[in-house]
């Protein structure tokens, strides 16, 4: 009788010790490096996306006093309704993701091409 206890204890501590065929250890290693893969590649998507923000603010920053005049009358541009970008409000493209208008609609004032 003692030997079937010890064994049923085994066996016991064996299925603790697996998860889907691995050992506890492994099958948490594994877990951790999938949680680490998926909050790098979440971690370079923000950083791509904060790069397209950043390199869009500076391309706005630079054409805009140019296409317009100064930088007094491109902050005044870019907080008023623009008829050119269906009477929406650039900074608020800019906050929206949407700079990409905004850079190109200063581009075509900078180039006398006017919609």
């Amino acid at each position: 009788m003692n030997k079937q206890k010890s064994s049923k204890r085994k066996d016991v501590n064996r299925g603790k010790d697996k998860i889907d065929g691995l050992e506890v250890s492994a099958a948490a290693g594994r877990i951790w490096n999938d949680r680490i893969i998926e909050e790098i590649r979440r971690n370079k998507q923000r950083e791509n996306e904060v790069r397209k923000r950043a390199l869009a603010l500076y391309e706005i920053m630079d054409i805009g006093p140019k296409a317009l005049g100064g930088k007094n009358k491109l902050f005044a541009w870019l907080i008023s309704p623009n008829m050119a970008l269906g009477g929406k409000i650039p900074l608020k493209l800019m906050i929206d993701d949407q700079a990409e208008l905004v850079s190109d609609e200063l581009i075509r004032i900078e180039h006398g091409v006017f919609v």
